[in-house]
């Protein structure tokens, strides 16, 4: 009986030893199956993967950021009279996603375990790529709104000028439009970024991609700065002073998408090598820094009542919601009158 037992508790010992054994190699080969490790070519991060040499930027880029909130919350609700309008809607965005941008490449540069998430890195890629796009095509939501009050005589135009207006309405809208021809690529692009790293082909594609965004941008800004010389010089009426101010706006973000263009096609086997001190300057001073001038410009000062946006701006698209307002205030002046008439007469 004793033999027996022996016999099977060896068995039991040797079936445990051979379970714990295969679970740690399966442990193992799992390990390093889910850390994959790059090998191919892709277009480097632009930014970066943030290392310590980023945490100081990154405080700096928050708290320039964080103070333009105070200036938002006055201008929004509590300046006399009001001073936003639904076209700054997208810059006020912009700035608060700019702040949380900004925490994340803090927090990644404090904490070297936090920079190998896939999700942050596609995010972050996003964020930086896409937000001066939206600032430029508000440059064309502004232009607008001066051109079309060159055709409304209750904007201080000096007759009502309808085709005009609609030529202006139409060609504005169809060229806010156009900037999708570079968000659209730069979202696909962005978010497939850290799947492009064990993938050759996916890495060339997002080159492709992210190479069409920043040019197409580039493109549009270029059109901007000559629409808005050229209607400043030949539209009548037109708030020249603004058109300029246009131009300079669209001129001092003109370096993000060439600098994008620049650094876009270099490519690095090993996203998380930490870029030249020089590299890391020319990030911070020709990408970052004009976005956050023309945000301070678009979100510091009383855009409102320097483009006569009124609440919405404009945007309707034909004369119906207009021709209801004039019929109502002519009815509403009809009746004042005959309240007048009707006291005198007494």
């Amino acid at each position: 009986m004793v033999p027996e037992k022996l016999g099977r508790c060896h068995s039991h010992i040797k079936w445990s030893i051979s379970l714990i054994f295969d679970h740690n190699i399966n442990s193992f080969v799992h390990s390093i199956m889910s850390d994959q490790v790059q090998m191919v070519w892709v277009s480097r991060p632009v930014g970066g993967i943030p290392v310590f040499a980023d945490l100081a930027p990154s405080i700096i880029l928050t708290l320039l950021y964080a103070f333009l909130l105070p200036g938002i919350i006055y201008n929004f609700f509590f300046r006399r009279p009001r001073a936003w309008n639904a076209i700054q809607i997208s810059t006020v965005i912009f700035a608060v996603e700019r702040i949380a941008w900004c925490i994340i490449r803090t927090v990644q540069a404090a904490y070297p375990e936090k920079r190998s998430s896939g999700g942050l890195m596609n995010y972050v890629q996003a964020t930086v790529g896409l937000g001066f796009i939206g600032i430029s095509s508000d440059a064309i939501r502004l232009l607008r709104c001066l051109l079309v009050n060159t055709t409304l005589p209750e904007n201080g135009a000096s007759k009502d000028r309808r085709a005009p207006r609609q030529s202006y309405r139409y060609y504005c809208y169809t060229f806010e439009l156009a900037f999708l021809a570079s968000t659209i690529p730069g979202i696909i692009a962005s978010n497939a970024y850290n799947a492009a790293r064990f993938d050759q082909e996916k890495a060339d594609g997002n080159l492709y991609l992210l190479n069409i965004s920043a040019g197409v941008v580039l493109a549009l800004q270029i059109v901007t700065v000559f629409v808005c010389l050229l209607v400043a010089l030949t539209v009548k009426e037109i708030d020249r002073t603004r058109c300029l101010e246009l131009v300079a706006l669209t001129l001092l973000l003109m370096p993000v998408p060439i600098y994008r263009l620049c650094i876009i096609g270099i490519r690095t086997s090993d996203v998380f090598e930490p870029l030249s001190p020089s590299s890391r300057a020319a990030f911070y001073i020709v990408h970052l820094i004009p976005e956050w001038i023309c945000v301070s410009v678009l979100l510091g000062t009383n855009v409102r009542g320097r483009f006569q946006t009124g609440k919405w701006g404009d945007y309707e698209k034909d004369e119906t919601l207009r021709d209801e307002r004039l019929a109502k205030a002519a009815a509403e002046e009809s009746l004042s009158l005959r309240g007048i008439d009707g006291s005198r007469a007494v």
